[in-house]
This record gives C-alpha cells, sequence and structure tokens, in this order.
C-alpha cells in the first residue's frame, strides 16, 4: 500500500496513472498484481475507465471513522 500511494503521489503523476503503467512498475519493483489490487482497495485508490484504459486515482477526501470504501 505504501508503494502505489509513492507512486500515485510523485508529482509528475499527480494523483493519477494508467493501470497498465502501475503494474509494470510494481513487478518491477517486485510486487505482483494480486497484491497490488488488494492494496488499490486498501489505500481507496478509485479506478476509472477512460477511452485509452483503466485509470487509477488517488481519493483524497479523508477518512473518517465509520467509512467504509465504496467499490469500484
Amino acid at each position: 500500500m505504501t508503494w502505489l500511494l509513492g507512486y500515485l503521489a510523485d508529482e509528475k503523476r499527480a494523483g493519477s496513472a494508467g493501470a497498465g503503467e502501475i503494474l509494470r512498475a510494481a513487478k518491477a519493483d517486485g510486487f505482483n498484481e494480486r497484491l497490488l489490487q488488494r492494496a488499490r482497495k486498501r489505500a481507496r485508490v478509485s479506478t476509472h475507465r477512460t477511452a485509452t484504459g483503466w485509470t487509477w486515482t488517488l481519493d483524497i477526501a479523508p477518512r473518517r471513522q465509520g467509512d467504509h470504501p465504496t467499490r469500484t
């Protein structure tokens, strides 16, 4: 989860990146896709389908106690 948040928070990505790009970078750093998918859900990273594929975006809204992540 820390890796994913750091990757998306990098200033050149500004909180958003293509799913394929993220998966390739994670694999290069030794993370498998299943682990990354679980991290995405725990970190409340939302997914959006675009014309060019899937994009993962940081959910910057603060989490309050008792909030439950929405399914994406």
